[in-house]
């Protein structure tokens, strides 16, 4: 689930549920409750990102980009200018690369290495603040810290903990915070989850209301609006008030 560039519309990549299928759904829908539009319906359409140049870019299993239009409704009230932004491509690898489409380029680049955190496992980037040069990723453990949340600069050297309890997941447009959940399960299953908002510093950390069962949230690119799965219900959210608070 992914947010519109000015944070007017979600869309979500819908699989099939037969093991046997390949078939994907490309769905988006504006927040105000209006008719929903399909973009995609074939096999593949992951990776994929609603970028900052309107479209809607995924890679195929061959590693191969396409672009798709937006929704024409969303294309007819869009701004004329959106912000230029980095989008993270996720491939089957599990290693984090760089699209940068507003940049004149349509290369996706590796990120650079991360030595500073020195552990086995994966390095996951969730999100990038505005300025381009700080990641916020999930790092493994090692000696010298246990693995969990980190704000990293593009060199790679750790410029806050933010501990490891909450996985963090998406950073304000303003930098200034973070969101993530907490989720407590039995090795097979999530038992339960809830949302938290935290100083993007590690300094503090507060359970967002009514979020009970919230998975995956993530923090709008305008305004103060947070996005997020419900696990009890499979359904998707969103909310408003967590950055009220």
């Amino acid at each position: 689930m992914l947010w519109s560039p000015d944070a007017t519309w979600i869309a979500c990549l819908v699989r099939s549920m037969n093991p046997r299928s390949d078939r994907q759904v490309l769905v988006a829908a504006p927040l105000n409750g209006g008719k929903r539009d399909t973009l995609f319906d074939g096999p593949r359409a992951w990776p994929w990102v609603w970028a900052c140049d309107g479209n809607i870019h995924y890679w195929d299993e061959l590693g191969t980009r396409h672009a798709l239009p937006p929704p024409k409704a969303w294309s007819a009230q869009k701004p004329s200018r959106l912000a230029p932004r980095s989008e993270f491509v996720w491939g089957d690898s599990r290693t984090p690369r760089v699209f940068r489409p507003c940049s004149g380029s349509d290369e996706v680049h590796r990120l650079p290495a991360i030595d500073s955190l020195a552990g086995t496992g994966y390095v996951l980037v969730y999100d990038e603040f505005t300025d381009g040069k700080r990641f916020l990723i999930h790092g493994p453990g090692a000696y010298s810290h246990p693995g969990g949340g980190f704000i990293v600069d593009d060199q790679g050297t750790i410029l806050d903990s933010l501990g490891w309890e909450v996985s963090w997941t998406s950073v304000s447009s303003d930098g200034q915070f973070v969101v993530g959940q907490l989720t407590v399960d039995d090795g097979h299953a999530i038992l339960s989850s809830k949302l938290f908002l935290g100083d993007v510093h590690g300094r503090w950390r507060r359970e967002i209301p009514r979020t009970d069962g919230a998975l995956d949230p993530h923090l709008s690119r305008e305004g103060f609006f947070i996005s997020y799965q419900q696990h009890r219900h499979s359904e998707d959210r969103t909310s408003e008030s967590a950055l009220n608070t």
